[in-house]
């Protein structure tokens, strides 16, 4: 494997210091070429705008999924745009649609030599002179900075992310979470979500610390009940929930994680049939909608025991008719 390895490329080590806790980090790289930034759909802007690229989603389970989001060298700060703890650096920016009444929003830096200390901002769009509606510098290096504001659901919000003190660029990672109803335990039909890891180091890759993870989004009726990922071990049991008849069952993959062809998902109704199987690696974007029918039998036997059951039915009519 080390031969495949130095083969594919050479192992690149980055130290990492903060107070007295030492981080290391190993990644392979292909031809040189770091791999996480790589495997991202998303990506911070230099101008303030609301296109597909810079686009981040949010995670309505809560719990925070990091993307990748980094300010690169060269890039200038945008004039006339109000100041967050007086700070005018170069800046990025993304955005997010709100599915909550509120939202929480949070930018790390990553831990390196570069001391880091990052500004977040969140505007109400890239207008002229847009209204802040929230802004976070703890003024530590390295430090996480939150905000949580009031959203209006399918309302638009812009992030800005700023570096005190350098415009030479800044990496990190951005997430944006807010609560979301559980899910249903009670319907006509029980579904169950089954969430696979080939290695056993979870969908963010917990081998390697500050990774970012892959997820499903599971929406039931239009609503979004919840985020799921494979963690570390396959910690994650299968993920059961209730369906009416009627409604209409998507799953979305977010392929931001590394190593996807580790990953696969299977979800499977409550007559133990098989909806959707996903390929290795899982296809990402919405790759499940159907909508659950009331001819699916809600007793939890199998299409296949049914027919069984039906069959000797018919046997047992046909030999009473014979006797009679």
């Amino acid at each position: 494997m080390s031969r495949l390895l130095y083969s594919l490329g050479f192992y690149r080590s980055a130290l990492s210091v903060k107070g007295n806790a030492v981080f290391l980090a190993i990644v392979i790289s292909s031809f040189g070429v770091l791999l996480p930034n790589t495997l991202v759909a998303q990506t911070a802007t230099d101008a303030c705008g609301l296109l597909p690229g810079n686009k981040y989603p949010v995670n309505p389970n809560g719990d925070c999924i990091g993307h990748v989001f980094n300010l690169l060298s060269g890039w200038t700060g945008t004039a006339g745009y109000p100041s967050c703890a007086a700070v005018n650096q170069a800046d990025g920016f993304a955005w997010f649609t709100a599915s909550a009444t509120n939202t929480t929003i949070e930018y790390a830096p990553d831990l390196t030599f570069d001391f880091f200390d990052a500004v977040l901002q969140i505007l109400d769009g890239c207008s002229a002179s847009p209204t802040q509606l929230g802004c976070a510098n703890t003024g530590t290096f390295w430090a996480t900075e939150t905000i949580t504001i009031p959203t209006i659901p399918g309302n638009n919000y812009v992030i800005r992310v700023q570096r005190v003190g350098s415009n030479s660029g800044m990496t990190g990672s951005l997430c944006i979470h807010s609560l979301h109803p559980p899910l249903p335990t009670t319907g006509n039909c029980t579904y169950t979500l089954t969430l696979r890891d080939a290695i056993g180091n979870g969908w963010s890759n917990s081998f390697f610390p500050g990774q970012t993870t892959s997820s499903v989004e599971i929406l039931i009726g239009g609503i979004s009940y919840g985020s799921y990922a494979q963690t570390y071990f396959s910690g994650t049991p299968p993920i059961t929930f209730g369906v009416n008849d009627g409604q209409v069952v998507q799953l979305i993959y977010d392929a931001s994680g590394p190593s996807q062809s580790d990953n696969s998902f299977k979800l499977i109704s409550c007559s133990g049939d098989v909806l959707y199987s996903s390929p290795y690696p899982p296809i990402s974007g919405s790759v499940y909608s159907s909508r659950q029918s009331a001819t699916v039998p809600s007793d939890g036997l199998s299409r296949s025991s049914h027919r069984l059951r039906d069959q000797a039915c018919v046997e047992f009519l046909r030999h009473f008719w014979m006797l009679g």
